[in-house]
């Protein structure tokens, strides 16, 4: 049987090139549905540009991917500025010895916020007045929003929502998928703090001297305490309680139920340092103990929950050095993914003193360029590490390690034991932004507007030739 016979003549016969018309038909429609594919492509392309920060601008990359050899993504997360609301600065997340840079990307202005990584994506605001969401596999935008001021506090990713305020006094909550706005809370000055959640709650501070309480679910306002002056740090919490340092120099600790004061500490100098909390294991105990820095150079433990004339365990002042960055703790109420320490020596009024002292580190670092480490329990000093620029980043902890940024340009990472250097990477622009590990990766950006990913070497393996 012939093809035409086959399929019917109908005016299917062959034209003067001898193909038959049935085949030109389907020829054509094949064509048409590619010509339409196309569009489509290129329609959803140009519209994920247009409609950045808008729903379905990007997607998030799921978590426990895999790039090549590196494996899948490690679980542990940096879901906000020191970490965890204690705000202590220690990672879940170990990094190993060996970094290699990833991948980088260009932000177009300088990028002072620290990350959050949280599902396999990068959250960070830059001084172009946006927030980021970038892949932390590839380095690639997912979304950006747009902000009414530049974006100096890092974001706190909670709940599939990304809570972050920016320096015209508005506070944002998105959705950490696509970047949608979902709702907003205008306060009266900066915002300069990072947030903290805990709970169903998220807690922030501004320039306009309050300390806000606000639902994560809608932004409605629980409560607001009033300090004395600017509010640049972060909130840390501790069983129940808010801890902030003020511009005017007070400690405070406010309960988070009702937003009440319940103890102030005059320390004499500017706090912009966020204080970190810990809960001293042993029976007896205080409450909680409070590690804080001052713009004068003192740092100091404090106990709260305990009266006396000297609320603090132990006190150190180092001449002409200003802490702007926030101290590391390393206790036994830390997320350390390794063997907890033992307790802390009493060093002061207030509270019975730990069993056995302890090997607790305080890991600060100065403008004078110096990182210390000062033994928990009594502020003595184990080692010390000198940069060649001011260090306003705050340092991290991750393993058995501590790494941290400076102006001269450098990322470090130190041994926690001794302060030996273990790995340093120039890159170029001042660096005042803290690191964030998470997922198995460190993530900084700096002022010339560079945000990098490190990991392992084999996490590079596929197409990557950019080793250190």
């Amino acid at each position: 049987m012939n093809d035409n016979a086959e399929r019917g003549t109908g005016g299917g016969g062959p034209d003067q090139s001898g193909v038959p018309r049935w085949r030109r038909v389907r020829l054509a429609a094949g064509l048409l549905v590619a010509l339409v594919c196309a569009v489509l492509v290129l329609h959803t392309s140009w519209k994920g540009r247009e409609d950045a920060g808008k729903p379905g601008a990007g997607s998030v990359a799921p978590a426990g991917r895999s790039l090549g050899a590196g494996g899948p993504l490690s679980p542990q997360p940096w879901p906000m500025y020191r970490g965890s609301a204690a705000c202590t600065g220690v990672a879940e997340s170990p990094l190993p010895d060996a970094l290699t840079k990833l991948w980088t990307y260009d932000a177009g202005a300088g990028v002072r916020s620290t990350a959050a990584i949280v599902d396999g994506t990068v959250f960070v605001g830059t001084d172009a007045s946006e927030v980021l969401a970038l892949d932390l596999l590839s380095g690639r935008k997912c979304w950006s929003y747009k902000t009414e001021g530049r974006v100096s506090a890092a974001p706190c990713v909670a709940g599939g929502r990304v809570f972050v305020g920016d320096e015209a006094g508005t506070f944002l909550c998105l959705d950490a998928a696509t970047g949608r706005k979902l709702w907003q809370f205008q306060t009266n000055g900066e915002i300069w703090s990072s947030a903290t959640a805990v709970g169903d709650a998220v807690l922030f501070g501004s320039y306009d001297y309050h300390l806000y309480c606000l639902s994560a679910a809608d932004g409605a306002l629980r409560w607001k305490f009033e300090s004395g002056k600017q509010v640049h740090c972060a909130p840390a919490v501790l069983d129940g309680r808010a801890i902030i340092g003020g511009c005017d120099g007070f400690l405070q600790v406010i309960g988070l139920s009702d937003g009440q004061g319940q103890e102030q500490m005059d320390l004499g100098a500017i706090i912009s340092a966020t204080p970190a909390a810990v809960s001293p294991p042993w029976p007896g105990a205080p409450p909680g103990l409070i590690y804080v820095l001052t713009m004068s150079g003192s740092v100091y433990c404090v106990s709260i929950g305990v009266r006396g004339e000297q609320p603090w365990q132990w006190k150190r002042d180092f001449a002409d050095v200003a802490f702007y960055a926030s101290a590391a703790v390393v206790g036994p109420a830390s997320p350390l993914p390794s063997p907890a320490v033992a307790g802390y020596a009493k060093a002061g009024a207030g509270g019975p003193a730990a069993p056995g002292g302890g090997d607790g580190r305080v890991i600060v670092a100065g403008r004078d360029g110096r990182v210390r480490c000062l033994d928990a329990a009594d502020g003595r000093d184990l080692w010390q590490f000198q940069a060649r620029g001011a260090c306003d980043s705050s340092p991290v902890v991750a393993g058995s390690r501590v790494v941290f940024g400076s102006s001269d340009g450098n990322v470090y990472l130190l041994n926690l034991a001794d302060g030996s250097l273990v790995w340093s990477f120039t890159g170029g622009g001042t660096f005042s932004a803290s690191a964030a590990v998470g997922q198995g990766r460190l993530v900084i950006g700096n002022e010339d507007g560079t945000i990098y990913c490190f990991g392992a070497k084999a996490q590079a393996a596929r197409g990557n030739s950019d080793r250190l």
